[in-house]
């Protein structure tokens, strides 16, 4: 599995899309650095996620579960 999301750093909204794709579902996590889920999707690997325009400036983990794999990764969001 691997995912790209850009840009990042970003100022206004994240887009996520996976590199490859599989038949098995996508599930999405954001959270920020106090554990609090601030973004949530499931959907198939060939769409395109946008999210985070909402979010206020700091650092945030997303984390894409697919089958048995998982990837995480931090993004900067600005002001």
């Amino acid at each position: 599995m691997s995912i790209e999301v850009y840009p990042n750093p970003s100022n206004a909204a994240f887009t996520l899309e996976m590199r490859r794709y599989s038949d098995d579902k996508l599930s999405i996590i954001v959270t920020d650095m106090l554990g609090n889920g601030v973004y949530q999707a499931e959907g198939p690997t060939r769409e395109r996620y946008r999210f985070g325009d909402n979010f206020s400036a700091g650092i945030y983990l997303v984390q894409v579960l697919q089958g048995n794999n998982k990837q995480s990764m931090k993004l900067l969001k600005g002001h």
